[in-house]
């Protein structure tokens, strides 16, 4: 009976030809066969021949299941040493624990041995490379040519952390670098994904630029949310830095959906939540802000003076635009009267304005005439008949006008006209006779006005603050530059009042000079 005996240290000593050809990348794959040296001995004396031999891979000492096997017929043993060559293939090895069992001619050897990491393979351990090249680490099959894969049962973990030490390096030192070399197609130099709530690529620097993409055609940086529900960020940005920006683009931008700025949910293709400010270079053009619990749009040109666009100030709720002069008290309103639900416009002067077609470089422009009520009126000619008339009012007179109050103003158009009286009048209609039982038969004017029936409790007198104010100052202030606008109305009119004085009086001076000199009587 033969003894044989496989030396165990041989053994681990050829592992390192197994962990070299597992750990180098940069060469190619060498395939999976890996150095085995043993010593062979026959009745205690070297063995000398060949010999059939089998070599076995367990995943258990004793019993267990067989991984792989690889035979090898007629292996030469000179003075009881030998040297083969073994391949179980690429997929065995996954730092799982294994044994090797040998058979000789047939006969397994015991005890099998465990498979034992050399000191420098013991990093190695969760690496795998397949047959093409391609490694896994915590995965067997890695469908990159570096696949990383891992539980990730616990918070804050990282499956690739690329660091790049010292504080030297400069300009495009990176810590981590994709490049792809593909001309067709969207080739991709970086690729993250996260499917939870997480993020797919997160950068973090304190100065410099956490995430960075640079592309001579295509997309620089392209992110995808793809949850089709939920919350989830396809690209977010934060800064700690008042003087940082969460996002800074230079060249034009693009967005097919709308964008919302303050809030989460916009509505439209911009939605702004808050206060925002355009800017002709340095000039302030357009703002919108929040002022007393009151949004208001503004633009402010460079003379100072400022236009509001927004609800009343006083909290009702209701549109209201406003136009400041450069004294920022508010010249001209345009507003919805809160009791009443009425639009209302409120200016010094309302008036049209006309380019004259006597005079091209002149417009004529006519103030409206103002009074103490909000009324109506239509005008016409009508035709005295043998001293009388009856005259009718159009429908969309009579149907706004209040009967109380009415008046009718008639203007004879013969000099014959003895006088005119109206003696029956109602919205709609009313009826004419000529004075002193005259029975004249002419034409006259008439004008008819009433006061509207939605403005009977039109106010004359109102509280100043009433007006709207959308600058955002206290009571006081608004108070004090009241009375500074009083004050200036007060200089205008004594200057016009003036004027006036002074023309009168130079008017008094030319008659009396006519008529010292014997001017006409």
């Amino acid at each position: 009976m033969r003894s044989r005996t496989v030396f165990t240290q041989w053994l681990i000593a050829s592992l390192l030809t197994l962990a070299a050809a597992l750990t180098s990348g940069a060469a190619p794959p060498r395939g999976s066969g890996f150095n085995y040296q043993g010593n062979l001995t026959d009745g205690g004396a070297p063995a000398n021949g060949n010999y059939d031999l089998t070599f076995r891979l367990w995943d258990d000492p004793v019993a267990g299941a067989m991984l792989a096997q690889d035979s090898l017929l007629g292996v030469p043993v000179a003075n009881g040493l030998f040297s083969v060559t073994v391949s179980f293939g690429s997929t065995v090895f996954n730092s799982e624990a294994a044994w090797i069992e040998v058979v000789v001619n047939g006969v397994p050897q015991a005890p099998r041995q465990e498979l034992l990491a050399v000191p420098y393979a013991l990093q190695t351990r969760g690496m795998f490379v397949n047959g093409t090249g391609r490694v896994g680490i915590g995965t067997l099959t890695p469908l990159a040519y570096l696949q990383v894969e891992g539980a990730g049962s616990l918070p804050n973990q990282v499956g690739v952390h690329a660091k790049l030490l010292g504080a030297g390096g400069g300009g495009s030192s990176a810590a981590l670098r994709g490049e792809s070399e593909s001309t067709t197609g969207a080739g991709i130099g970086v690729w993250g994904s996260q499917n939870g709530s997480g993020y797919g690529v997160f950068g973090f620097t304190p100065s410099g630029r956490g995430v960075y993409g640079s592309t001579t055609s295509g997309t620089a940086v392209f992110a995808f949310a793809g949850g089709a529900s939920g919350v989830n960020h396809a690209v977010r940005g934060e800064t700690l830095s008042a003087d940082g920006y969460s996002g800074y683009f230079v060249g034009d931008a693009y967005f097919s959906g709308n964008v919302g700025i303050g809030n989460t949910d916009p509505t439209d293709q911009l939605d702004v939540r808050g206060s925002i400010t355009v800017r002709d270079t340095d000039t302030m053009v357009f703002t919108r802000t929040l002022i007393n619990s009151t949004r208001f749009a503004s633009v402010s040109p460079l003379n100072g003076a400022t236009t509001y666009v927004g609800n009343d100030p006083g909290g009702t709720d209701t549109g209201r635009v406003i136009v400041y002069g450069v004294p920022t008290f508010a010249q001209v309103e345009l507003y919805v009267d809160a009791p009443s639900g009425m639009g209302v416009v409120a200016a010094d002067v309302k008036s049209f304005r006309s380019p004259n077609p006597d005079d091209p470089t002149t417009d004529i422009v006519y103030a409206c005439i103002e009074g103490p009520e909000a009324a109506m009126y239509v005008r016409g000619t009508a035709t005295l008949v043998d001293g009388y008339a009856h005259v009718e009012l159009p429908r969309h007179f009579a149907a706004l006008a209040l009967a109380e109050g009415m008046t009718v103003q008639l203007t004879p158009r013969s000099a014959d006209s003895l006088g005119l009286a109206v003696i029956a009048q109602a919205t709609d209609t009313f009826e004419v006779r000529e004075l002193m039982q005259g029975r004249g038969t002419y034409e006259f004017n008439w004008e008819a006005k009433a006061v509207r029936r939605d403005q009977q409790d039109y106010r004359v007198i109102r509280d100043w603050r009433d007006r709207g104010d959308s600058t955002g100052r206290s009571e006081q202030e608004r108070w004090e530059a009241r009375l500074r606008d009083i004050e200036r109305r007060e200089r205008r009119l004594a200057e016009l009042e003036g004027r006036a004085e002074r023309l009168i009086a130079a008017g008094s001076r030319i008659v009396e000079s006519s008529d010292s000199n014997g001017g006409p009587e």
